[in-house]
């Protein structure tokens, strides 16, 4: 009985080795809990397990020792110092390849400090932690493998049995109670957070707009006398406000035109907050009419509290996440993760992603050399493999952003580019192309074309005798009914060219742009291509800059990059989205084209460079975009202005537990 219960001892000092996490001194948050689940699991090992190992072993007590010892090689190969072990455990099943990684299965939460006190110093690191989506399924299906492999002996069947039976009880046991903490830090990982904090930006034109120039002009006084609020507007650059003048663009026929400043209602009493938003609300559905929203969160917190309002309703998805770096480089974010981490960082989010997503939408992710392997895999995985557009490769920047390779301290060959994977939600999506600013010369004239195309196309309907000539290889550009009234459009032009005198360009531009014409040039069909604002491009995009160094972040994406593909892939009044946010730059390219938009980002730089920027675009940012003619027609000084909310999400690693 003795050398049971040592037996027994030694394995539950073994075990809490395999099962116990960290201690904390500090007993706020996530510490909160993880010592909680110390205790919860030291408690279970002395008491409750102890009592089982009792009653289990009662009559078999000769199997004690090689049962303890089993279980004990069973856990060891999942846990070590309190956390699972990863383990790749995906199938290919019906497929021919899939990606599997070791967190597969899991949710990837953050990371956490871990501070230990030594005699000479406080030792500081960062862990990353995950919680289990199904741990008691895995941790079964793996039990039962390992009793079939390394448990049951063919010489020995009815002891084996038994000793079997013994080792899938007491195992299921301690699965079963390891299962349900993990199962509790899964639901409150799931449960919907709250926005603890939520707050709205509005230009005084909009606060007109929405709720009339009487009640703008009834709380003029109340803005002037924000210290808080005039004080941002001067940091901001809007110039020193001192008197409702300062207020004013100018005095028109209409009335007030009032200038574009942003009213943050932080600053503001509640009841001017409500007094203000009451307002709007008598004529305006407030969530209607926001241009935008900015959240302050973990994304998968957020993507989650979104996807109520917002599911299927996305237009456009762009996100450029942190590169798998494998250490921090002095980011404003962590690049600490490791590849298992950061593709499961990824596939929860993605597939949150899809759902908001509408039938007709987009998604591009943009990753570097890194990571390029594992999610263009993941994006066939999560959106299908038909569903894949193109490969995009887009510019880095320049050695003082930081993107230049290394190796064991030397120089390697410089990386000019990142990639951009790009996804559609449905395989129908049909997309009008990518387009550039054409040179100036394609701009002013139009050229002459063949009309043939070469012999790898071949379609016989579209062969055809225009103008005398036929063709038996190869096929015509348009159908014959589109190419006949083109040959009409060309005679027309020529009679009418006698009497005016016009160019082909100047008639063009006369009848409306919509006129095309074909003619006959020695034994060539020709047809016209018109002067042209824009090129149709191919996935080529190192013709812009990738990054841009105008907000201080250190991985700035460019406004043009982001103009590109929010222009190609939606239209004004579409939602526009980033769970990756950044320095805020797609939802400021998503104001300035007109479209709505959603930011969501975890770091503080949301108030210092987010904010800021957001504000300033609000007010009117004359920089990245704006300098360009066909954002200026829509987005300068008088058509600034709008409407935006912002939240800050409950925090789970700082949550009440």
């Amino acid at each position: 009985m003795k050398t049971v219960d040592t037996t027994v001892k030694k394995f539950q000092e073994k075990l809490k080795e395999l099962l116990l996490p960290e201690g904390f001194d500090s007993d706020v948050g996530f510490y909160r809990f993880l010592n909680y689940k110390r205790k919860q699991i030291e408690k279970f090992i002395n008491e409750d397990l102890a009592s089982k190992i009792e009653t289990v072993f009662e009559g078999h007590k000769e199997e004690g020792s090689q049962v303890l010892n089993d279980l004990y090689s069973f856990f060891s190969k999942y846990f070590k110092d309190g956390e699972l072990i990863p383990h790749c455990c995906c199938s290919a099943n019906e497929n021919e390849a899939k990606l599997c990684w070791a967190n597969c299965g899991q949710y990837y939460v953050g990371e956490f400090i871990v501070e230990k006190q030594t005699k000479r110093s406080v030792v500081k690191r960062v862990k990353e932690y995950f919680i289990h989506k199904n741990l008691k399924r895995f941790l079964s299906e793996q039990l039962d493998y390992f009793i079939k492999t390394e448990v049951l002996d063919i010489k020995d069947i009815e002891s084996g049995i038994t000793r079997a039976k013994l080792v899938k009880e007491l195992g299921e046991a301690i699965i079963d109670f390891l299962a349900q903490i993990e199962d509790f830090q899964k639901e409150l990982w799931e449960r919907k957070k709250r926005a603890i904090e939520t707050e709205y930006v509005i230009t005084l034109d909009k606060i007109k707009e929405y709720a009339g120039e009487d009640f703008l002009e009834s709380i003029i006084d109340e803005i002037l006398s924000n210290e808080k609020q005039l004080k941002e507007w001067k940091e901001l650059g809007f110039g020193e406000i001192k008197g409702k003048e300062d207020l004013v663009m100018e005095h028109t026929l209409y009335g007030v035109e009032w200038k574009r400043l942003p009213i943050d209602t932080k600053y503001f009493s509640r009841e001017f907050k409500e007094k203000l938003l009451g307002k709007i609300a008598e004529k305006h559905n407030i969530e209607d009419i926001l241009d935008g929203l900015l959240i302050k969160s973990e994304n998968w917190q957020a993507l989650n509290f979104l996807l109520e309002r917002y599911k299927g309703k996305v237009q456009t998805i762009y996100i450029d996440p942190p590169f798998n770096k494998g250490q921090d480089e002095n980011y404003l974010y962590s690049v600490r993760y490791k590849d298992s981490a950061w593709i499961t960082l990824l596939e929860n989010r993605l597939r949150l992603a899809k759902e908001l997503l509408n039938e007709r939408g987009s998604i591009f992710v943009r990753c570097d050399y890194r990571g390029n392997m594992y999610v263009r895999l993941l994006m066939n995985e999560i959106f299908g493999k038909e569903n894949f557009r193109n490969e995009i490769v887009v510019k880095r920047g320049v050695p003082k952003a930081g993107l230049i390779s290394q190796f064991k301290g030397f120089r390697a060959m410089t990386t000019a580019y990142d990639n951009l994977y790009w996804y559609s939600k449905n395989k129908e999506t049909r997309f009008s192309g990518f387009y550039k600013e054409a040179p100036e010369e394609k701009r002013k004239s139009g050229f002459w074309a063949d009309f043939q195309k070469g012999e790898a196309y071949d379609r016989p309907t579209m062969r055809y005798e225009i103008l005398g000539i036929n063709i038996d290889k190869g096929q015509w550009k348009w159908s014959k009914q589109r190419a006949y009234k083109a040959v009409e459009n060309y005679i027309k032009y020529l009679e009418i060219s006698k009497e005016t005198g016009e160019s082909l360009e100047e008639y063009w531009l006369r009848t409306g742009k919509q006129l095309e014409f074909i003619k006959r040039e020695g034994n060539k069909i020709k047809y016209w291509v018109h002067p042209r604002e824009e090129l149709l491009i191919d996935n080529n995009w190192l013709d812009i800059a990738g990054y841009s160094s105008t907000t201080g972040f250190r991985t700035e994406n460019s406004e043009i990059l982001l103009k590109r593909i929010i222009q190609s892939t939606s239209n004004e009044g579409d939602l526009v989205m980033d769970f990756f946010l950044g320095s805020g730059t797609t939802t400021a390219v998503a104001h300035k084209l007109r479209r709505r938009w959603i930011g969501v980002e975890i770091g503080e730089h949301f108030w210092t460079i987010v904010m800021p920027r957001m504000k300033r675009v609000l007010f009117y940012d004359k920089s990245g975009i704006s300098k360009e003619k066909d954002v200026k027609e829509k987005y300068n000084e008088k058509t600034a202005g709008g409407f935006f909310k912002y939240q800050v999400l409950e925090d789970f690693l700082s949550m009440e537990w």
